[in-house]
């Protein structure tokens, strides 16, 4: 893994790549977690990608890395992180400052009322609410960091053998 210095701190191509993808998918994560956060493993696929071709990119090392599906994986892995707490806080966004509590208070009514359930008022609990949302928030970024990571290691193997065939190419 080839290290560079930057003002002073040693940080290497696949940290570098890692961090930067990191902080996309944290904010990406963050807005389709308000919105709409089912959609956070596709984002997180095309950040996987793009993560595990900057590892890549980014490592001066003659004839590439030694293993660039391992650090694709690694930059892929610490960008997952970032999604995890992306979509996590935008969960907790939307459930808490845009209203998604009340909300679900009413489709849960509504849903209670359709089949039958008598349901008093005042004897919804909400606290069922936070441990689903939490549950879904959690499964759903666990799920995007082996995405992000699996993205990363599979973009870097690819961009790396093709690298090497170009170069390969024009050296003959």
């Amino acid at each position: 893994m080839l290290v560079t210095e930057t003002n002073g701190v040693f940080v290497s191509a696949v940290t570098r790549s890692g961090l930067l993808f990191g902080v996309f998918a944290f904010f990406s994560n963050l807005g389709l977690g308000i919105l709409l956060a089912i959609c956070t493993p596709l984002c997180g696929l095309v950040w996987g990608i793009g993560a595990g071709i900057a590892a890549v990119a980014w490592n001066d090392r003659a004839g590439g890395p030694e293993s660039p599906a391992r650090d694709g994986g690694i930059a892929g892995g610490i960008a997952g992180v970032g999604a995890l707490a992306g979509v996590v806080l935008g969960m907790v966004l939307m459930f808490t400052v845009f209203g998604g509590q009340d909300a679900a208070v009413e489709l849960s009514n509504e849903f209670y009322g359709q089949y039958g359930f008598d349901l008093p008022a005042g004897q919804f609990d909400s606290s069922l609410q936070w441990v689903g949302l939490a549950f879904t928030a959690c499964c759903l970024g666990v799920f995007n960091v082996l995405i992000l990571a699996g993205a990363g290691a599979a973009a870097a193997a690819v961009f790396a053998k093709r690298r090497g065939n170009e170069t390969q190419d024009l050296a003959t």
